[in-house]
């Protein structure tokens, strides 16, 4: 429909199939769309980007759950050699919040795959270790 012009309820009802007052109710329900740019209340210099989240921003929810546990981390990591922990950092995103394939973190160390894999096994086995985990449980009971 290239008439130079919108569309009538009737022309859309027309083309998918629908009656006119399923297509006119879908159309009250769509969200009209918003500049950034546009301010949120006439009195105010607030304008919608302000307020409006971009895809990476962290929601109050994931500063308060994990902020507390960056700490929790950072000493779980301290028994690690410095090699063993920024594996563990890129393997699971404890950085960035992104996880890196196994190919990615031997680029970015400048190594093996394999050699990769062996630093997180020990790393992993590490923390697992009953008396590594005394440690940090008495850390964590303590502060």
């Amino acid at each position: 429909m290239s008439s130079g012009r919108p569309p009538t309820v009737a022309e859309l009802a027309a083309d998918v199939g629908m009656a006119d007052a399923d297509v006119a109710h879908l159309l009250r329900m769509a969200p009209v769309p918003r500049s950034l740019t546009e301010r949120l209340r006439e009195d105010s210099d607030t304008e919608v980007g302000d307020v409006v989240a971009g895809p990476t921003a962290a929601t109050a929810f994931d500063d308060t759950v994990f902020g507390g546990f960056r700490g929790d981390v950072e000493l779980a990591l301290a028994i690690l050699d410095p090699d063993e922990r920024r594996v563990l950092r890129l393997r699971y995103g404890l950085d960035e919040g992104v996880p890196r394939p196994l190919d990615a973190v031997a680029a970015d160390r400048g190594i093996s795959r394999e050699t990769v894999r062996l630093a997180e096994r020990r790393a992993l086995a590490k923390l697992r270790h009953p008396a590594s985990r005394v440690r940090l449980d008495d850390t964590l009971a303590a502060s």
